[in-house]
Parts: C-alpha cells; structure tokens; sequence
C-alpha cells in the first residue's frame, strides 16, 4: 500500500516531491524491541536557533502548545542556541548513526540558514 501511495505521489508530483518517514512524539515511538536502542522523543528533531534565542524558543512553545504545557516547554527547552549546540546536536545524531539530518531553523529568518553555513565546522 505504501508503494503504491508512494509510486502516485511521485507520478503527480513529476518526481518533485521527496516522502519521508517521520517518528511521532511519543516516546513508545522511539522504542525498537527489547534487545534494540531506543530514543527520547526530546532527541529528535534538533532545532535551532542563531542569535536571539527568545523568538526561536517562543515559535518552538506555540508549535507544540497541544501537547499541553509541560510538553511544551520540554521541546522549546531542547531548542539549540547558538552555534556550539547546533554542531553537538549534529554530533550527537552521527553517534546514532544518523547519515542524513534536516535542522530545523526556529525563527522565521533566512538569515538563521546563512548563519549556519557561516559557522560550519
């Protein structure tokens, strides 16, 4: 079934569209089976934020506000700020065994991408 939404999302979009598989926030969707790893929903999906940290933080809270408060405020505090927390995150996931990584820019800036290419390792 997945093949076959996937074969015509491809042919209606002309290839154009790339399908992912994203894990939800819950933290029994992190979990393999007892004898694999297993991962915090506050480990995924690192976002960032260069500069004022204040406004990525706020669009973090909004975001994730139907998980209730302390959820999220769980994820606004897992926000990466600043340069040195970004590349940890990166690190972290390479220690995973991540290959491919999409970092997710909190504030709505442009300039938040052009600073992270400026303070590339």
């Amino acid at each position: 079934m997945f093949q076959l939404a996937r074969a015509h999302l491809d042919a209606v979009f002309g290839g154009w569209l790339t399908l992912g598989l994203g894990l939800g926030g819950r933290a029994d969707d992190f979990a393999v089976d007892d004898t694999g790893p297993s991962a915090s929903a506050t480990a995924v999906g690192p976002a960032f934020a260069l500069g004022d940290e204040g406004p990525g933080r706020a669009n973090v809270y909004d975001h994730y506000r139907s998980a209730g408060p302390d959820g999220a405020r769980a994820r606004a505090a897992k926000l990466g700020g600043g340069a040195d927390a970004v590349w940890a995150m990166v690190e972290a996931f390479e220690e995973l065994g991540g290959d491919e990584l999409m970092l997710n820019p909190t504030v709505d800036d442009l300039d938040q991408v052009a600073r992270l290419a400026d303070v590339a390792p």
